[in-house]
């Protein structure tokens, strides 16, 4: 029972605050940026594993290449 009533209250609480930032804050127009213009992407992971790290090699090498 409690944990019911404190779910609502936590979202009515989300929404609620949600709706004052969008009043306060102001809105930003910003422009996806063009993708010739992207020169570089980081992907970054952090997991202290190697063998995931290894396994994460092809995939920055096809990021690469497109």
């Amino acid at each position: 029972m409690f944990k019911k009533i404190t779910k609502k209250l936590e979202i009515w609480f989300k929404t609620a605050l949600k709706g004052l930032l969008l009043l306060l804050l102001p809105k930003r127009d910003i422009a996806p940026p063009v993708l010739e213009q992207i020169r570089k992407v980081l992907v970054f992971r952090l997991d202290q594993r190697i063998g995931n790290g290894i396994m994460l090699l092809p995939l920055l090498r096809a990021i690469r290449a497109s």
